[in-house]
């Protein structure tokens, strides 16, 4: 017979995501690429490098809902040789150096038109 810890952890592992937890996304999903291309470009705007950085891959993609969605993106940015704070746009096919895997949190509030980004690796 089980203890009562294990069975209410079984069920836990039987009933789904945690309320208020974070879950799992498609970082495919046409409704996050607008938020991974959002994330790099205010990475950019943010960083005190002196290139721009494109994106290079999505690890993962985690939404958890409060006072509206907080989107946890694990992605790998690399360096470009344009130069970040000029008017040089990133097309998304440039050849990359200095490649690093950053995390950047992402606050939306549709309601309050609020959107706040931060970077675990802000440098």
């Amino acid at each position: 017979m089980q203890s009562a810890p294990s069975r209410i952890n079984a069920k836990r592992r039987m009933s789904g995501p945690i309320v208020g937890g974070y879950t799992e996304q498609d970082p495919n999903s046409p409704d996050i690429k607008p938020w991974v291309e959002k994330a790099v470009h205010n990475y950019n705007k943010q960083s005190n490098h002196a290139n721009l950085h494109r994106l290079v891959k999505v690890h993962s993609v985690h939404t958890q809902v409060v006072a509206g969605t907080n989107y946890k993106i694990k992605l790998d940015v690399g360096e470009t040789n344009k130069k970040n704070n000029s008017d040089e746009k990133l097309v998304g096919d440039e050849e990359v150096s200095n490649v690093k895997t950053i995390t950047a949190t992402v606050f939306h509030q549709p309601w309050t038109n609020t959107e706040e980004y931060k970077f675990d690796n802000l440098l």
